[in-house]
C-alpha cells in the first residue's frame, strides 16, 4: 500500500510538464550610427637624400621620418634594379648607400625603395627615389 501511495504521488510529477523557467524576449532595433567606418592607410614615408664625402667618393643617405600611426611601422630598403640586395636601416629612419653597393650599376640611374610595413599584418606602404651611381664608381648622387 505504501509503495502504491507513493507511486501515485509521483505519478502526476513525472507525467505533468514542469514550470519553465524561460522568460519571454524580444530583440530590440538594431543600434543607429551616424558615421560611417573608413578603412585606415598607412602614410607612405616622404623620403629625402644628402650626400656627403670628397666629390669624387661619396655616400647618399635617404632619410625618412618613421611613421608611428596607426602603430609604429618597420622599415626595409631595397634597389629595385638589383633583387636581393637589401639596404640596411638604422633607427627606421635612415639607409646609406656607397657605391660599393651598387658596383654592377655604374653610370645609370636606381631606384631605391623604402616600405613601411604595420608589424602582424599585411598592410605595407612605399615609396620610392631615384639616385645615380657614378660611371667611375666611386660615387652615389641624389637629383
Amino acid at each position: 500500500m505504501r509503495r502504491l501511495l507513493l507511486v501515485l504521488v509521483a505519478l502526476p510529477l513525472v507525467l505533468l510538464p514542469g514550470r519553465t523557467t524561460l522568460a519571454p524576449w524580444t530583440d530590440p532595433a538594431p543600434p543607429r550610427t551616424t558615421s560611417t567606418l573608413s578603412a585606415l592607410s598607412l602614410v607612405a614615408p616622404t623620403l629625402s637624400c644628402a650626400t656627403r664625402g670628397i666629390l669624387t667618393l661619396t655616400v647618399a643617405d635617404v632619410t625618412w621620418s618613421p611613421s608611428s600611426f596607426p602603430a609604429p611601422l618597420s622599415y626595409s630598403a631595397v634597389i629595385v634594379q638589383a633583387p636581393g640586395l637589401n639596404l640596411s636601416v638604422t633607427a627606421n629612419s635612415l639607409t646609406t648607400v656607397s657605391p660599393s653597393l651598387l658596383s654592377t650599376l655604374l653610370g645609370s640611374w636606381v631606384t631605391l625603395r623604402v616600405t613601411g610595413t604595420l608589424p602582424g599584418t599585411a598592410w605595407t606602404t612605399s615609396s620610392d627615389i631615384q639616385l645615380y651611381v657614378g660611371l667611375a664608381g666611386l660615387s652615389v648622387s641624389c637629383p
